[in-house]
């Protein structure tokens, strides 16, 4: 999806009709055009051959580039002039109406081009590198009104913690499925505390903590939308975008993603 301005189609629609009006105010066929100068032709038509190519309207740049092309410093005959402007506008609609175009609504436009580093905040991004494109593909996604799939990306994010968490107690489960790896820190939680291994005396109470944490995001949303069980609109979507952040942020304060524990 490419991200554009409708400002673009205003404007090629504007100087398209504005140079259209002058032709047909001062023009007379077979003559020339002393208030149309060459000049004026140029620098309109090349403007809008840039805003063609600004939306991808690829072969309507080419042919206004063409045009600029075609002009000279001398007086343009009118119906040639006429012709080529035809042509370009006629190019145009046909390419426009090839193209699928998508409205986002101003409340959510921004959210499209949102870093990673305004969700979750720097520090998470620097402690859990690999979770920014799936917190900006939420965005993405949240701008688009796809919430369901904004729900899959954020929660997707959080599969860094459980990695992490499995790195920070020296266990490596298979398919790092996240039940063993709760498994794993309640069963040494339960250990007598002289038993228990050593990243228990300094850090048991974050250990404790997150791993709640991540056994509430689990079983909350995350089951549920990996296992086609949730569906979520608007409202869902910006509950998770409070919570999942907030979750990461606090996860980073104490940890990064090679599991090394602060």
């Amino acid at each position: 999806m490419n991200k554009f301005s409708a400002g673009g189609f205003y404007k090629i629609g504007c100087l398209l009709g504005n140079l259209v009006q002058a032709f047909n105010f001062v023009g007379k066929p077979g003559g020339t055009f002393p208030e149309l100068t060459p000049r004026f032709i140029v620098a309109t038509v090349k403007t809008i051959g840039e805003e063609c190519r600004k939306i991808d309207l690829i072969q309507s740049a080419k042919c206004a580039e063409r045009f600029v092309d075609e002009i000279t410093e001398d007086a343009i005959p009118a119906a040639e002039v006429r012709i080529k402007l035809d042509c370009l506008q006629k190019l145009i609609f046909s390419e426009i109406d090839s193209e699928l175009f998508m409205w986002i609504p101003g409340h959510r436009a921004d959210w499209y081009s949102k870093p990673a580093s305004s969700i979750v905040g720097a520090e998470c991004c620097t402690r859990f590198p690999s979770i920014e494109r799936e917190v900006e593909e939420a965005a993405k996604c949240y701008s688009a009104g796809r919430y369901t799939a904004a729900g899959f990306h954020l929660t997707r994010a959080t599969e860094a913690g459980v990695q992490a968490l499995a790195r920070a107690i020296s266990f490596a489960p298979p398919h790092n499925q996240w039940t063993l790896v709760f498994d794993k820190i309640e069963r040494e939680r339960q250990m007598p505390p002289a038993n228990r291994p050593a990243h228990w005396k300094k850090h048991g109470k974050f250990l404790t903590e997150i791993s709640a944490d991540l056994k509430l995001v689990a079983r909350v949303w995350r089951n549920d939308i990996m296992h086609l069980v949730a569906t979520y609109g608007e409202e869902e979507a910006k509950e998770l975008f409070e919570v999942i952040p907030k979750f990461l942020r606090d996860l980073a304060k104490k940890m990064d993603e090679k599991g090394k524990l602060y």
